[in-house]
């Protein structure tokens, strides 16, 4: 049988990686229903997810690169180029990522 996040017992404590954060907000065709899912299992308290701040960070990280590149009509690995010459492009992006995490 496949493992999967809906596979979760209730009551699990479950460490929650920056992916499934990635998944969710961006609308993942294939993966961002069983992470949506997942995440509101942890938010209504069937299963304890837990994190860290560097998961959160790189989370953080890669969705403003994400975003960058979606607006921008560049690859990623240039946006990381164009954000060392010129930081102040991370003005540009919204903090819509961190209000949804943390409201």
């Amino acid at each position: 049988m496949k493992n999967s996040l809906n596979d979760l017992p209730v009551g699990n404590v479950v460490y929650v990686d920056s992916n499934i954060f990635i998944y969710d907000t961006t609308g993942h065709p294939k993966h961002a229903p069983s992470c949506s899912k997942f995440l509101d299992r942890v938010e209504f308290g069937g299963i304890t997810g837990i994190t860290s701040i560097l998961t959160i960070n790189e989370a953080v990280h890669k969705l403003s690169i994400i975003e960058l590149s979606s607006k921008m009509k560049e690859r990623p690995v240039s946006i990381i180029r164009l954000i060392k010459e010129a930081p102040s492009l991370l003005d540009t992006l919204g903090d819509r990522y961190i209000t949804c995490w943390c409201s």
